[in-house]
């Protein structure tokens, strides 16, 4: 929380400063450059902007305009308190036996990728701004401490712990890996590989609401930038 509060303020500092930065960098010739450039293939794309595009990963690489680093922070760090609120539930509900910890660990990554369509649509809200972005932010701060409440409410009523502790932290960590190193990196090449398909519909504005949907969902700010220089795709 405090992270995300440091980092709010630090977007409306740099905010108004991209003010004066940014109509000097449109026209420059860098970015006029670009546009002689061909696509090179999905793999290539794929390992030289990896690192910017990865849930966690891209936090040490943040170049969103539209999107400020406080509130992609508080969009990563709840999805992975939504995950430890399913592992609260799990080990204080059930007495978990070796089969089901491994159910756990697989099938918990894929219920917070599904979900994920839930925190899109807030992002996409957060975009329109003020009262907007409010809400947004809101949302996301309540699933931030929602681990809080689910434990104050097992304590109220007396529930104990059913599993070890060291269970605990096994599927915790297990939902981490298979979620940031399994999941995460074949998500990324999907995206690419359905941008690639839908990239000239999108520039040439063509109505093709299925389109439209896929863009919805597999928007990123990096891969925008990235077919908008192609002038051969």
């Amino acid at each position: 929380m405090a992270t995300y509060i440091i980092n709010l303020f630090r977007d409306q500092k740099n905010k108004e400063e991209k003010l004066d930065t940014e109509p000097n960098s449109i026209n420059s010739p860098h970015n006029l450059n670009n546009k002689s450039l061909l696509y090179s293939g999905n793999f290539k794309l794929f390992k030289q902007k990896f690192k910017f595009i990865h849930q966690t990963v891209s936090l040490f690489y943040y170049k969103d305009k539209n999107i400020h680093i406080s509130y992609r922070i508080l969009d990563v760090v709840s999805q992975f308190n939504l995950q430890l609120t399913l592992v609260i539930l799990e080990c204080f509900l059930l007495n978990n036996q070796a089969i089901f910890i491994c159910i756990f660990i697989i099938t918990n990554p894929i219920l917070i990728f599904i979900l994920r369509i839930l925190f899109k649509i807030m992002e996409a809200i957060y975009r329109f701004g003020r009262i907007a972005s409010a809400v947004s932010q809101s949302f996301l701060i309540i699933i931030l401490v929602l681990p809080n409440l689910i434990l104050i409410i097992l304590y109220q009523y007396s529930i104990i712990l059913k599993s070890e502790y060291y269970v605990f932290y096994i599927i915790y960590l297990g939902n981490t890996i298979i979620s940031q190193v399994l999941i995460e990196p074949i998500t990324i090449f999907i995206r690419i590989y359905i941008y690639r398909q839908i990239s000239s519909s999108l520039k040439n504005m063509d109505l093709n609401p299925k389109y439209h949907l896929m863009h919805f969902f597999i928007i990123h700010s990096c891969l925008e930038d990235i077919f908008e220089e192609f002038t051969r795709i």
